[in-house]
């Protein structure tokens, strides 16, 4: 049976068309998994599809139902593309895609490859969790408990061909959603592996990935890392940073509406030369490219060791608002006297005026300070617009506490702070844990709190300038 052509609407992005140079063939078909619920989890028991010729050469689809997958514990599907005569070798682009029974949800993966007889089949050993595709919000599994997986294939005359194309599309304009997760097309979904405790790291570490500016001015601070041309121009593939991820600590991570996401990360070729065990840039490079590049959870002992940490540190809690800043510290003092220098502060830092004035008489005390993140209270406040009103609220000074004006002797004062500049990236602590003097411990703080996808902070701006308000959109979020 030959293989359907490319529907009018529908082609994956991140496929070729037709009229590119070296394609010979295109096509797409599905197959449905059936009774998928009631799949055992066993890593032996695979289906495969009806035959489907392209390019005149026989394909399948080749699943297995629900495989075991590390950190998944329900399982995960596999699917694979199947070349039947590896003898003449074949190099295709392709798209394995799981559709919702009424299309409102899809799920990419793409690759490619060069078939042959020591290759015959390939693709992704955990396409999808089986707990996702379950998930009824998300209608994958149909009615009558089956799951549509559909395979959408470019054919190449060579492999030489196919890399040309590739190399091509590396340079092209990236563009993707969430769900469609080509690692070189868009930057998708990769996990950390989690040492013992260091879920709060991990969180961090995705929150600051998913910053295209930040990713960029990592890949070019100084190391001694010699990264080679493939790598470059694998880094290059990458674009697309519209996801939300986890944050660092208990809070949210804003961005400012200004804030372009998509930006090219290239990792720097420098000859600076440094301890490798002890760099925390070139750890946090290495981290960050294998989460644009690599299919599967990625590890962080490296970067933990280049903190000075052992293995108790790593089963141990830290505070994740003084890792953050040990990280930008670190990059800062390497970025002196390079193009990078002041990204960090641009990025991250605002600054805010405390103040104390006199209210009869004229005299007050200022100091403009930075501030790279913010503590918001979270008691007594449902939103954090009043979380801001709190910060910004004024204390009068007055009776036994009246202010000490020098000349003017004890007057009635008000000390407060106000925010001269907000950064572009704003990142907020929210006070869940607070110290109980009755208990002499600490205890969390359950209650309802609110924060919008479309934070404005203009009212709390002195001086505020209507052509760059401190408008900002939600980018992660962690509940620890």
């Amino acid at each position: 049976m030959e293989a359907s052509p490319p529907p009018a609407e529908g082609w994956p992005t991140q496929l070729p068309s037709r009229d590119v140079d070296g394609v010979t063939a295109m096509g797409h078909w599905s197959f449905s998994i059936p009774d998928y619920s009631m799949c055992p989890l066993d890593d032996d028991n695979s289906m495969r599809g009806e035959i489907r010729m392209l390019g005149g050469r026989g394909w399948r689809i080749f699943v297995f139902p629900c495989v075991r997958a590390k950190g998944v514990a329900a399982g995960s599907t596999s699917v694979f593309l199947e070349l039947l005569d590896p003898r003449n070798p074949q190099a295709a682009a392709f798209v394995i895609r799981i559709t919702s029974s009424e299309k409102a949800y899809t799920y990419d993966r793409f690759a490619t490859h060069y078939f042959n007889a020591d290759s015959t089949d390939w693709g992704f050993r955990s396409m999808l969790p089986r707990s996702t595709v379950c998930n009824r919000e998300r209608g994958f599994l149909s009615e009558n408990d089956t799951v549509n997986v559909e395979m959408h294939v470019a054919v190449f005359d060579s492999e030489a061909s196919m890399l040309e194309w590739k190399k091509g599309k590396a340079k092209a304009e990236p563009s993707g959603d969430a769900w469609n997760t080509s690692r070189s097309s868009t930057l998708a979904h990769v996990g950390l592996k989690n040492q013992g405790a260091t879920c709060y790291l991990n969180s961090l570490l995705q929150s600051l990935f998913h910053t295209a500016k930040f990713r960029k001015a990592v890949y070019h601070t100084p190391s001694e890392e010699n990264w080679t041309q493939s790598q470059l121009e694998e880094a290059a593939e990458t674009g697309d940073d519209s996801s939300d991820s986890g944050s660092s600590g208990t809070g949210a991570v804003y961005v400012h509406s200004r804030v372009n996401t998509a930006a090219d990360k290239t990792p720097s070729n420098s000859s600076n030369k440094e301890q490798t065990v002890d760099s925390v840039p070139l750890a946090l490079q290495r981290v960050f490219y294998q989460l644009q590049t690599f299919n599967q959870a990625v590890g962080t002992t490296k970067l933990t060791k280049s903190f000075g940490w052992n293995s108790y540190d790593a089963f141990q809690q830290h505070d994740v608002q003084e890792l953050d800043r040990v990280l930008c510290d670190n990059l800062e003092q390497k970025m002196k006297g390079t193009a990078q220098e002041d990204v960090v502060k641009q990025l991250f830092c605002g600054k805010m005026r405390n103040f104390i004035r006199c209210v009869n008489v004229d005299y007050k005390s200022e100091r403009v300070e930075d501030f790279y993140d913010l503590s918001m209270n979270v008691k007594g406040c449902q939103h954090l617009l009043e979380s801001f009103k709190q910060y910004v609220e004024k204390e009068r000074m007055d009776g036994e506490n009246k202010y000490n004006a020098e000349q003017h002797g004890y007057q009635d004062a008000d000390r407060g702070t106000e925010f001269v500049e907000f950064p572009e990236v704003l990142h907020l602590h929210l006070k869940r844990f607070e110290y109980d003097w009755q208990r002499d411990c600490m205890i969390k703080i359950n209650d309802f709190f609110e924060f919008p996808d479309r934070l404005d902070l203009t009212e709390f701006l002195t001086d505020a300038n209507p052509d760059n308000a401190p408008v900002y959109r939600l980018h992660s979020v962690m509940v620890h």
